[in-house]
């Protein structure tokens, strides 16, 4: 190459790297020094960089001042004088001054570069692209046609070649020679990558309208960029090794997951590979950064760039939110910059799926933190993008044409697939080799081409029959957007659809094939290949398709509803098919007769696997009708074990919790109220000593400093000291005088409860304190509140026996009454624990008391029977026969230390019934004789516990029990125990004994009722009737359906009903034995004795 050739190659080089030529502005302002504004003035208008760097070229390079110094070589060093000395610009502008000037001096006053001014002169605007990677010179004003010459060329028929524009269709790597426009852009883009630092995530997210040229800026400009690995327009040069790096592009599909595990393991391994990674990166993310390991091994390679393009389909069209979550956290593991991997994770996101991205904790602050937002292009940019591709392929362009195009886009984001899509339709009804402006008017303009040649195709390439084909395929290419909702409405977008289901949809394979021909041929729709089947798949060219074309959007507004509906279907049929067709996949009840109800009217055809799957529903359906038929007798078995140890639960006072509004007072007003009264004296009768003691302020002192240590800073609980005078007064009101008589030991704590509103009161009592024996006793009292229950714990409690106390030494006793105190403290943070829903926490607390006072049978109780409420918890991801056996050995526990322990006997009956139950459920309905037999070994170990403490309580009554009719209780709970054994002989095929032992369980819950009837115990009373109920709903299956049976069934349930009535604040007796068991119970009863009387 000739010297002054090589140096005009440089220029253009250097100037483009370092000069401010982006735009006339930048340049202008150079010309503001002295040197340089004898021709500011001269300076030409420019369309491009390129262009302005020529321009600049021929304005300088033959003029000098007035001291003889060439303008050129001038214009270098002002250039490199505006940068700093350690820019590399500045160099490589200032060894250009001495060669121009060398140059310069030669010519002696000629121009130094004559062929470029006499092309400059005579063609108005070259681009020398042979320094780029493209190798080509384009003649810009030369693809420019005037007008006059058009009209001799309107007759023409197009000539032919390669069209220089992509329509609809995104740029790809092998178009990018003819991708103009935003080179500064991918110029930024890869500085991007260049830019992240050690410690922060190597991640970039490119986010754009939908149509602004996000995949193609990132397939053909960044990464060609980066594979190139040479110096880029604004002069700076991609990441050292770019050139050498592993690069994998894919979208995320239906299966994002197994996409990426295709897109790492390559085409050539099989899909079983394919499906062990897919495995591996949901079950662990950070397995992906061991596949990329491999990768780069197997490539050579140092760097893998992991491209996500068109990222809204994790949204739009995967259905799992599982799989959502698990490759988010796969790309997130492989970026986290403490694990240092060799990979960089660029997504290409649509702007109106930006906030579904803040759904997902670190991605949220990756895309926010390190994006690159595509605005629209700017005019002179469009210019480039327009013209130059003409130019690049000899192609022309009618003056006006280009401003007119412009003027229609108007710098909006998404125009451009509708501005590619006019350039090629008007390629298309080119006059020769000259695109004009009556072709660009046929072709119905930047905003009508889409929708006139959808319209066109529609109109003039189908018949009638192939327009109905045709319908439906648009249907089915178009992802239906969800409404609106607390983040707005979704769009419509594009669906990849395997071509076998557009092809199922009709019988006629061939009519649908040649449908889709027309469509592909007209550049509406695409095809490609999914690697992970491998499948044929069809989209939509582009989504602007879907925006812009009126008769589609007319299709989809008028059955979106039924639209959704079928792409439930549609994704519901490749799911069971994914799981080898299971029965468990399949659709039943109410959601497969909705489907059923408006596929007739169908917006679309099934395809034959949508079709499979609705035959399999109906088939499956029939079965199971037939099978319900079969099983008729055997389902009543079910219904009557519904619920027992709920309700029998319940029934013994098992820790129910209802918030439903509670009273007030000025006294204590904190969720949980503990009142620490001084001890009490009494003497060695039991007569309360009607005065206060120094040693019973001391020691409720001592048990009050160990309740404030043990809950300082828990704001859910109110500790306050209550003074003997206090508790005096709460019994006998402050006006009267009180007396020993009426100061009774058993009445103060529930009257100061009252008083201040305390939910418990802890107090003790110094038996004697002068005798030869005197004892101390510390004691708890838990009032009944309205908005719960605590009926195994109501009254007085004390958790073990009497303490030897010294009267004239009383700080020896102080640990073991601290010790007591906070066992005390453990129980009362369980109960707290309990209100806030905090059931395994209140167990840890339960334990922690049992571990401080071992010997309490109290805390044991307190155990088992949360280890019982934890077994009926669904949220609690704990075996229940793992509950129940910890149940049984801690209630177990307490009968041991206290055999006369009713509550605990109780309790423990409804653990070994509920095990019964929770068996016998879970072998229906096909129970086998020893799932029968262990029922009925459980049920039989319930009976004896009600039956003991039926007997303990007829025995041994209590006083304090008399608040709680255990003997009712017992009833009931030997009622539910002999209706179990009925069902486990039943299913044993053991008539008879199951029908005496039926009428043994009405016998006792007879005398429940007798019992409980006296009482004013409302709730047990309702639970009672529905246990009656229940337990002649049984009765009347095992006597053939008797009609009176369910009669009578039906009767105690509308007792049940009756009773719930007159306690409306009840919200257990409300929620949960009206509404779950008594309300649903009677109108099962009810239609089944219209059924038997039929």
């Amino acid at each position: 190459m000739p010297a002054s050739e090589q140096l005009l190659h440089d220029l253009r080089q250097t100037l483009l790297s370092c000069a401010p030529v982006d735009g006339d502005t930048g340049l202008r302002a150079l010309f503001v020094d002295a040197r340089l504004q004898p021709w500011r003035h001269l300076l030409p208008e420019g369309h491009s960089p390129a262009d302005r760097v020529d321009g600049l070229i021929v304005l300088l390079h033959g003029r000098r001042d007035e001291a003889g110094q060439n303008a050129l070589a001038l214009f270098l060093q002002v250039a490199a004088e505006q940068l700093s000395p350690e820019d590399a610009c500045h160099q490589q502008l200032l060894s250009l001054v001495e060669p121009v000037r060398t140059v310069a001096a030669q010519e002696a006053g000629r121009p130094l570069f004559p062929k470029l001014e006499e092309a400059r002169r005579r063609t108005g605007n070259i681009y020398d692209l042979s320094g780029d990677f493209r190798g080509a010179v384009v003649n810009i004003q030369s693809t420019i046609v005037q007008s006059a010459e058009v009209r001799e060329l309107e007759e023409m028929p197009p000539e032919p070649g390669e069209p220089p524009f992509k329509g609809l269709q995104y740029y790809t790597t092998a178009d990018a020679d003819r991708f103009f426009g935003r080179e500064r852009l991918t110029a930024r883009l890869v500085n991007r990558l260049q830019q992240i630092q050690p410690g922060q995530a190597r991640f970039l997210a490119v986010v754009g309208a939908s149509g602004s040229g996000k995949s193609s800026l990132v397939r053909a400009g960044m990464i060609p960029a980066l594979r190139r690995g040479r110096r880029l327009p604004d002069g700076s040069l991609p990441p050292t090794d770019s050139a050498g790096w592993a690069i994998r592009l894919f979208t995320p599909t239906a299966h994002p997951l197994e996409a990426l595990a295709s897109e790492l393991l390559g085409t050539d391994e099989p899909l079983s590979e394919v499906a062990a990674l897919t495995r591996e990166l949901t079950e662990n993310p950070d397995s992906l950064g061991l596949a990329v390991r491999r990768l780069l091994a197997r490539e050579e390679s140092g760097h893998l760039l992991l491209v996500v393009d068109q990222f809204e389909e994790l949204f739009t069209q995967c259905r799992q939110p599982e799989e959502r979550q698990a490759f988010v956290d796969a790309l997130l593991a492989a970026v986290d910059p403490l694990s240092s991997r060799p990979v960089t994770v660029l997504i290409v996101l649509r702007a109106d799926f930006y906030a579904h991205c803040a759904q997902y904790d670190g991605l949220r602050e990756l895309v926010s933190q390190q994006q690159e937002y595509i605005g629209a292009m700017s005019r002179e940019e469009l210019f480039d993008a327009i013209v130059k591709p003409a130019a690049l392929g000899n192609w022309r362009i009618q003056e006006g044409l280009v401003e007119l195009m412009l003027d229609e886009v108007q710098n909006e984001p998404g125009a451009l697939p509708l501005l590619s899509h006019a350039l090629l339709e008007t390629w298309a009804r080119r006059r020769g080799r000259t695109m004009t402006l009556s072709g660009y008017k046929e072709a119905g303009g930047v905003r009508g081409a889409i929708a006139q040649t959808a319209e066109t195709v529609f109109n003039q390439r189908l018949t009638p029959e192939q327009q109905q084909v045709a319908r439906a395929i648009f249907l089915r290419l178009t992802e239906i957007g969800e409404p609106e909702d607390d983040e707005g409405a979704t769009p419509d977008t594009r669906r990849r659809v395997p071509l076998d289901e557009l092809l199922s949809c009709y019988q006629d394979d061939e009519a649908v094939s040649t449908v889709l021909e027309i469509l592909y041929s007209a550049r509406l729709i695409t095809t490609g290949t999914v690697q992970t089947a491998p499948t044929r798949v069809v989209e939509v060219a582009h989504e602007a398709l879907i925006r812009e074309w009126p008769k589609l959007r007319n299709w989809l507004d008028a059955d979106r509803e039924k639209l959704l509906r079928q792409r439930e279907l549609t994704e519901a049929a490749y799911t069971w098919d994914g799981l080898g067709r299971d029965e468990g996949a399949l659709f039943r009840g109410a959601r497969l007769q909705q489907t059923l109800s408006w596929l007739d009217e169908a917006p679309e055809p099934l395809s034959l696997l949508e079709q499979a799957f609705i035959d399999a529903s109906r088939e499956q359906a029939a079965r199971e009708e037939a099978r319900a038929r079969q099983l008729a007798r055997a389902s009543r078995i079910q219904r009557a074990l519904a619920l027992v140890s709920v309700a029998l639960v319940a029934a013994i006072g098992f820790l129910v919790i209802r918030q439903a509004g509670w009273l007030t007072s000025p006294t204590m007003d904190g969720f949980f109220n503990v009142a620490v009264a001084d001890f009490l004296v009494v003497d060695a009768e039991g007569r309360l000593v009607d005065r206060s003691s120094e040693q019973g302020e001391q020691l409720g002192g001592w048990v009050y400093e160990a309740l404030v240590d043990e809950f300082a800073g828990d704001d859910n609980l109110q500790i306050r000291r209550v003074s003997f005078e206090e508790l005096r007064a709460a019994q006998v009101g402050q006006e009267d005088a009180p007396s020993s008589e009426a100061f009774a030991v058993l009445e103060a704590p529930a009257a100061l409860a009252q008083r201040v509103n305390a939910h418990m009161v802890i107090y003790g009592l110094i038996t004697d304190p002068n005798g030869r024996f005197p004892r101390l006793s510390l004691q708890f009292y838990l009032a009944p509140r309205l908005d719960y229950t605590f009926a195994e714990l109501e009254g007085r409690h004390s958790l073990g026996d009497p303490l030897p106390f010294a009267a004239d030494d009383p700080a020896l006793v102080r640990p073991d009454l601290q010790n007591e105190a906070e066992a005390i403290a453990h129980l009362a943070l369980g109960l707290i624990q309990e209100l806030l829903h905090q059931p395994e926490e209140a167990l840890a607390s339960f334990e922690a008391a049992a571990s401080v006072q071992e010997q309490r049978p109290v805390v044991h109780f307190l155990v088992g029977q949360q280890y019982l409420y934890l077994a009926e918890d669904d949220e609690h991801d704990v075996d229940p026969l793992e509950d129940l056996a910890a149940a049984a050995n801690a209630l177990q526990r307490a009968l041991d230390l206290d055999p006369t322990y009713t509550q605990a006997q109780t309790v423990l009956g409804g653990v070994y019934n509920f095990r019964a139950q929770y068996i016998l459920q879970n072998s229906q309905p096909d129970a086998s004789a020893e799932a029968a037999a262990e029922a009925i070994e459980l049920a039989t170990l319930a009976r004896d516990a009600y039956a003991a403490a039926l007997a303990t309580a007829q025995s041994s009554p209590n006083e304090d029990e008399g608040r709680l009719p255990v003997e009712g209780i017992a009833h009931i709970g030997l009622g539910n125990s002999l209706r179990i054994l009925s069902i486990g002989h039943y299913l044993r095929q053991e008539q008879a004994e199951a029908q005496q032992l039926a009428a043994d369980s009405i016998a006792e819950l007879e005398q429940a009722e007798r019992e409980l009837e006296e009482s004013e115990q409302h709730r047990l009373l309702a639970q009672t009737y529905e246990a009656r109920g229940t337990a002649e709903f049984w009765n009347a299956f095992l006597n053939g359906d008797d009609p009176d049976g369910y009669r009578r069934a039906a009767a105690y349930f509308e007792r049940c009903v009756a009773q719930a009535a007159e306690q409306p604040l009840d919200r257990f007796l409300q929620d949960d034995i009206l509404a779950e068991r008594c309300q649903p119970n009677l109108a099962e009863a009810q239609a089944l004795i219209g059924e038997n009387d039929d």
